[in-house]
């Protein structure tokens, strides 16, 4: 009689508790449901992911209070012609790691290299959101020969506002630290999750009563993937030092996406790694905030794909993923993606949704969108493409310092090249 491995007991055990969870338990009849893997990256960390088609591997990295199933409309289509992987980092959900101190991005970077190493991809595409974004740069920093191009969704690199020439960077480096991060800690330390993250979105919306204003439902799921700011916020770092001199050493390619209508410092963050940078490109959408994948995930995903071409990564012929959308779909109709927690009415502050979502989105605040920035309003037609080297009259319309963010354009992205030595500081 054959063995079956410890492993694939265990694959099966994870994928059938998943959909059984998720009431998708007659979807596993279907052959095109892929797999929700765990793999033991050493030191006693599993991370649990889904891995799908063929070609050059593109990583996906979710940011805060948040999980795998942030990427759930955006895997099928890049698994047409890319390998496409999403996984969870160390303490989010279905991962069950236990709780170490020194957590933070770096720690996010090193388990992101070891989960890399432990599934022999080699050199890989990462694409991050918020701080799954700061984590991919300091993947970059840390283990660049793992790395072949990067997309940064609005990394919270906070250090550098620290390193901005005028008083404007300095004074929002001490807000944050003064009004964020210092109640934060406070509350987590005291062991009071929901006045921990209470202090994130209250400072990220600018409204003392934004947290009380949502839907119980909402704050309840929010909270279920708060855990790792219980090992963040009391024996970690929640946004580690990161200087311009090492940001000017990352040599690999880098994207850079940013919503024209997101959160003020994200904008500075964006502005000053842009000037860092050696070999950047970077786009602002500008009917988009903070959730530009979700606000417009069709003109996210097109850039991208440019980008990969320009700098030499083509795509592969279809591998297998049905074209209709059957593997993953672009809807959630046909897979169990729903094990990473997907809630029924998206955040709302009193009558008005602030989320910016359609129904059965993640309630994480790593996902709402600005209150003024309506979803998927983003008119493809009317924004200038990314090709390299097209609109370089646009070089010095957007990105610079001291230039307000709501001065940019309404009908245009901004693209800038960064193979050139002007503007640095730091």
């Amino acid at each position: 009689m054959p063995q079956i491995s410890v492993g694939t007991i265990r694959i099966v055990i994870v994928t059938i508790a998943f959909a059984l969870l998720s009431g998708h338990g007659a979807a596993l009849l279907h052959a095109d449901v892929p797999i929700i893997r765990a793999v033991d990256i050493g030191h006693g960390i599993t991370l649990h992911y889904v891995d799908v088609g063929k070609g050059m591997p593109v990583v996906f990295v979710h940011g805060s209070l948040s999980d795998g199933g942030y990427w759930a409309d955006q895997i099928g289509p890049f698994a047409e012609h890319y390998r496409t992987i999403a996984y969870s980092r160390r303490y989010n959900y279905p991962n069950t790691n236990p709780a170490r101190s020194g957590y933070s991005a770096v720690v996010d970077a090193d388990d992101l290299a070891g989960f890399i190493q432990a599934l022999h991809l080699g050199k890989v595409v990462v694409i991050g959101h918020s701080y799954g974004a700061l984590t991919a740069l300091f993947l970059a920093v840390k283990h660049p020969e793992l790395v072949r191009a990067l997309v940064l969704a609005e990394p919270p690199a906070v250090s550098l506002l620290a390193h901005l020439p005028d008083d404007t960077g300095k004074a929002m480096f001490e807000d944050i630290q003064r009004r964020m991060v210092a109640p934060m800690q406070q509350a987590f330390r005291g062991g009071d999750r929901d006045a921990g993250v209470a202090a994130f979105i209250d400072y990220v919306f600018n409204d003392p009563h934004a947290w009380d204003k949502m839907s119980e439902s909402s704050r309840q799921e929010t909270l279920r993937n708060a855990h790792e700011w219980d090992v963040m916020m009391t024996t970690g770092i929640l946004f580690p030092d990161i200087s311009p001199p090492t940001i000017r050493k990352i040599t690999t390619p880098v994207l850079l996406l940013s919503g024209a209508k997101s959160y003020p410092f994200l904008g500075l963050i964006t502005e000053e790694l842009a000037r860092q940078l050696p070999n950047r490109e970077t786009i602002v959408l500008p009917g988009a905030g903070h959730q530009m994948w979700y606000q417009a995930p069709e003109v996210c995903r097109k850039d991208v794909e440019a980008f990969l071409v320009h700098i030499g990564i083509q795509p592969s012929a279809a591998s297998g993923v049905n074209a209709s959308g059957r593997l993953l779909a672009v809807g959630r109709q046909s897979l169990p993606w729903d094990y990473f927690r997907f809630v029924r009415d998206p955040p709302s502050i009193g009558n008005d949704d602030i989320s910016g979502l359609p129904p059965n989105r993640p309630a994480a605040m790593n996902r709402p969108q600005d209150q003024d920035a309506a979803p998927r309003q983003v008119d493809s037609t009317r924004i200038l493409s990314s090709a390299r080297g097209r609109h370089r009259e646009m070089h010095n319309t957007g990105i610079r310092r001291g230039r307000p963010r709501s001065a940019l354009s309404n009908d245009h992205k901004v693209i800038t090249n960064a193979r050139r030595s002007s503007g640095r500081h730091g």
